[in-house]
């Protein structure tokens, strides 16, 4: 498992720092998300990259810590800056709709003051928009990662409950109206995962939002599933430094 790991900005200088939520892909480890934090680290910011694990997605305890986190964090730096970026790679896209359904309802909203800071989101490969395609993507996901990854695969119907609760009650609010989030999503032309997810995604999300001012980008790579940083490492890190920059 992935542990809670935190990476203070590089830039000198005592100007607020805003704070990215990097959220990773299942079999993440810190090796890979020093690679993924590499593409902030020039950005003057704070990187947070979550735990990744089955009760992360499904049981939602790491996330509900994750809100108290956040919340600690602002309450202990009353002067940090009140920008948030969030950026999910695969499964990892589904938390962040997690964590805003749970920044709006946890305690009565007690913590729904952060969701106005959330300025950018970047969703990368992902994108769970049914349970259909729950069950699909994420039997062959598993079934590639061997013994192990075939038999958590045949137990994911007794997980259908949970999947059902996210894809009805989570994800909806990526399409909020509500605040003035921009969006990036990234892409493979070659996803055997969740081939079609995002560009649904994009449509579904251009349908309701009304707020003309709002930013919603695609970017595509020639490469599969989550590999396009790997692939394509500088070009992917360009486009992301582009769009926080508008």
């Amino acid at each position: 498992m992935l542990n809670l790991t935190f990476y203070p900005s590089k830039c000198v200088g005592n100007e607020p720092k805003p704070l990215v939520l990097l959220f990773g892909f299942l079999g993440s480890n810190k090796k890979i998300m020093d690679k993924f934090y590499k593409i902030w680290e020039n950005n003057n910011v704070f990187v947070y990259v979550p735990p990744l694990d089955f009760s992360t997605i499904l049981l939602r305890f790491e996330l509900k810590k994750l809100v108290k986190i956040i919340h600690k964090y602002y309450k202990d730096n009353e002067n940090a800056s009140k920008i948030i970026y969030l950026h999910g790679l695969s499964v990892g896209t589904c938390c962040i709709g997690t964590l805003i359904s749970l920044l709006k309802s946890l305690e009565n909203g007690k913590y729904s003051y952060v969701l106005p800071m959330i300025k950018s989101i970047i969703l990368d490969s992902g994108m769970i928009i049914d349970e259909e395609e729950v069950q699909r993507g994420f039997s062959k996901t598993l079934k590639q990662k061997g013994a192990i990854g075939y038999l958590l695969s045949l137990s994911f119907p007794l997980f259908k409950s949970k999947w059902r609760n996210y894809c009805r009650n989570d994800f909806p609010h990526l399409l909020s109206d509500d605040y003035d989030w921009n969006y990036l999503i990234i892409t493979g032309e070659y996803d055997e995962f969740f081939p079609n997810s995002s560009f649904l995604f994009v449509e579904m999300l251009k349908k309701s939002i009304k707020n003309e001012n709002r930013l919603i980008l695609q970017k595509s790579f020639d490469s599969k599933h989550a590999l396009h940083f790997k692939n394509y490492p500088e070009e992917y890190k360009k486009s992301i430094n582009d769009f926080i920059e508008i």
